[in-house]
């Protein structure tokens, strides 16, 4: 993975638009703050599911199957499974980075 990408995912976090854990993300999808959704490969298939579903109603963008041992060394974290990003203007350019890196 190109670091381009955690490395703008550790700006968006210190700049406080990112929500780490299910019930944080839960939350702000329900509530039309979130703009885009990463879950990791480790998610289970029911929360997958789940939040699949909060965001193909809520039409947010989800990037799936992220490498859970990355996102957690770039996050300076152990179990992260899901986070959710708050700004738009930051989501779109993540999900650039992503597909740029992925494609």
């Amino acid at each position: 993975m190109n670091n381009k990408f955690y490395n703008f995912l550790n700006i968006t976090r210190k700049s406080g638009n990112v929500l780490i854990g299910y019930n944080k993300c839960e939350d702000a999808i329900k509530h039309g703050k979130m703009k885009l959704v990463m879950m990791t490969e480790d998610l289970s298939q029911n929360s997958k599911d789940k939040f699949t579903k909060y965001c193909y109603d809520r039409d947010i963008t989800i990037i799936r199957d992220m490498d859970k041992e990355e996102l957690n060394a770039y996050l300076c974290s152990k179990e992260i499974k899901i986070i959710g990003i708050t700004d738009e203007n930051m989501s779109n350019k993540l999900l650039d980075l992503w597909r740029t890196t992925n494609n």
